[in-house]
Protein backbone atom coordinates (compact mmCIF):
# COMPACT_ATOMS: atom_id res chain seq x y z
CA UNK A 1 0.00 0.00 0.00
CA UNK A 2 1.00 3.62 -0.51
CA UNK A 3 0.38 7.00 1.88
CA UNK A 4 -1.06 9.35 -0.20
CA UNK A 5 -1.69 12.69 2.30
CA UNK A 6 -3.09 14.69 -0.76
CA UNK A 7 -5.22 12.35 -2.32
CA UNK A 8 -8.59 12.12 -3.13
CA UNK A 9 -11.57 11.33 -0.73
CA UNK A 10 -11.59 7.40 -1.81
CA UNK A 11 -8.88 4.86 -1.25
CA UNK A 12 -7.93 2.94 -4.37
CA UNK A 13 -7.72 -0.46 -3.75
CA UNK A 14 -6.27 -2.81 -6.74
CA UNK A 15 -8.19 -5.36 -8.13
CA UNK A 16 -6.04 -8.33 -7.29
CA UNK A 17 -6.49 -7.60 -3.39
CA UNK A 18 -9.89 -6.35 -3.87
CA UNK A 19 -11.82 -9.77 -3.27
CA UNK A 20 -9.98 -10.00 0.07
CA UNK A 21 -11.43 -7.11 1.19
CA UNK A 22 -15.00 -7.84 -0.33
CA UNK A 23 -14.92 -5.21 -2.67
CA UNK A 24 -16.77 -5.87 -5.82
CA UNK A 25 -14.33 -4.89 -8.92
CA UNK A 26 -16.81 -4.68 -11.44
CA UNK A 27 -18.41 -1.41 -9.72
CA UNK A 28 -18.17 2.44 -10.60
CA UNK A 29 -19.28 3.49 -7.53
CA UNK A 30 -17.79 4.16 -4.38
CA UNK A 31 -17.93 1.46 -1.76
CA UNK A 32 -17.23 0.70 2.03
CA UNK A 33 -14.17 -0.92 3.23
CA UNK A 34 -12.94 -2.25 6.70
CA UNK A 35 -9.70 -3.52 7.76
CA UNK A 36 -7.52 -4.03 10.81
CA UNK A 37 -4.27 -2.14 9.97
CA UNK A 38 -0.55 -3.72 11.54
CA UNK A 39 -3.32 -6.01 13.63
CA UNK A 40 -4.21 -2.87 15.60
CA UNK A 41 -6.11 -0.18 14.26
CA UNK A 42 -9.44 -0.25 12.56
CA UNK A 43 -9.91 1.12 9.47
CA UNK A 44 -13.24 2.12 7.25
CA UNK A 45 -13.61 4.08 4.26
CA UNK A 46 -14.98 4.71 0.97
CA UNK A 47 -12.82 2.91 -1.69
CA UNK A 48 -12.87 2.40 -5.57
CA UNK A 49 -11.63 -0.67 -7.35
CA UNK A 50 -8.58 0.00 -9.91
CA UNK A 51 -7.52 -2.42 -12.32
CA UNK A 52 -4.11 -1.13 -13.74
CA UNK A 53 -2.04 -0.67 -10.36
CA UNK A 54 1.13 -1.83 -9.70
CA UNK A 55 0.75 -1.40 -6.12
CA UNK A 56 -1.40 -3.10 -4.04
CA UNK A 57 -3.66 0.26 -3.28
CA UNK A 58 -3.56 3.64 -1.92
CA UNK A 59 -4.38 5.35 1.63
CA UNK A 60 -5.10 8.59 1.49
CA UNK A 61 -7.16 11.21 2.96
CA UNK A 62 -9.92 9.31 4.71
CA UNK A 63 -7.14 7.31 6.97
CA UNK A 64 -4.72 10.61 8.06
CA UNK A 65 -8.45 12.78 8.75
CA UNK A 66 -8.69 10.18 11.75
CA UNK A 67 -5.10 8.98 12.54
CA UNK A 68 -1.47 11.31 13.19
CA UNK A 69 1.03 9.40 11.18
CA UNK A 70 4.79 9.75 11.97
CA UNK A 71 7.43 8.15 9.59
CA UNK A 72 11.00 7.21 10.25
CA UNK A 73 12.75 6.68 7.12
CA UNK A 74 15.93 6.56 7.99
CA UNK A 75 15.45 3.33 10.17
CA UNK A 76 12.19 2.15 8.53
CA UNK A 77 9.67 2.17 10.88
CA UNK A 78 6.24 4.23 11.41
CA UNK A 79 3.85 5.38 14.32
CA UNK A 80 0.30 5.96 14.01
CA UNK A 81 -1.82 7.29 17.08
CA UNK A 82 -5.03 9.44 17.21
CA UNK A 83 -5.30 12.92 16.33
CA UNK A 84 -3.27 14.80 19.64
CA UNK A 85 -1.83 11.69 21.10
CA UNK A 86 2.18 11.57 22.11
CA UNK A 87 3.71 9.44 20.20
Amino acid sequence: MELDSGGGSAFIIANHIAPLLKLDTASTSPQSVSFTLADKLPVTAPARTMGHLIMDGNINVPFFEKWDVTLDLASGRAWVAPPGASH
